[in-house]
């Protein structure tokens, strides 16, 4: 893996639950996806970071829920989009073939948010590297009704999460559920996704973080 996902994995430590992902299936990704990305999945794997709070994915694996939250709109349309990361939350971070990193889907708050980057294809190694890098932790936790970070707290609760888990509520906040300690289970991510899907409408949100 290059320098700068060598960096993530020591500020993002411990790694953990990691899934070895097969080599046949590697060569597929790298059709769409950039090669400093599949080499650091060939060395990292599929994992979890920082106990478990943000989680490098396997794009074939979230198809469903992807195609549960784009499927049926115009921005399926636009790019050819792959989940390489999601937070303990649920919350998608998805690679476009020619947009790079460019949409955030928040599953609890129905909302898709496209990003309008600066991307070239040519760069597309330096563009996920700085993806991964460029983050806090804090911006994978997720808030409470009072707005403090949940993510410790879920952690001590209901204990680290694995690969196909997630951190949820219970009602789900489309029912009319409030985002709180008290409310949280853990649910199979993937399936729990495509259900969050079909609650509520989805509200589409751009963000310009193009350089002037």
């Amino acid at each position: 893996m290059n320098k700068h996902f060598a960096e993530f994995v020591e500020i993002f430590a411990p790694q953990v639950d990691r899934a070895t992902p097969p080599s046949d299936q590697l060569d597929n990704l790298k059709k769409r996806l950039p090669n400093a990305l599949i080499d650091f999945w060939t060395t990292a794997g599929w994992s979890g970071y920082a106990d478990g709070l943000l989680w490098s994915t396997n794009p074939e694996e979230f198809a469903p829920a992807l195609d549960a939250w784009l499927g049926q709109t115009s921005l399926a349309k636009q790019d050819e989009y792959s989940v390489v990361a999601r937070s303990a939350f649920g919350k998608l971070f998805l690679w476009g073939r020619n947009s790079g990193m460019s949409v955030i889907i928040n599953p609890h708050m129905a909302s898709v948010t496209t990003i309008e980057n600066s991307f070239s294809p040519d760069r597309a190694d330096n563009h996920i590297s700085a993806f991964f890098l460029s983050k806090s932790k804090d911006y994978f936790d997720f808030d409470d009704a009072n707005d403090k970070p949940l993510f410790s707290r879920a952690l001590r609760k209901l204990g680290p999460l694995k690969g196909d888990e997630m951190y949820a509520f219970a009602p789900a906040c489309g029912l009319g559920g409030i985002p709180k300690l008290d409310n949280l289970i853990v649910e199979k991510i993937v399936p729990h996704l495509v259900f969050l899907a079909q609650l509520s409408e989805i509200e589409f949100r751009h963000l310009n973080v193009r350089r002037k």
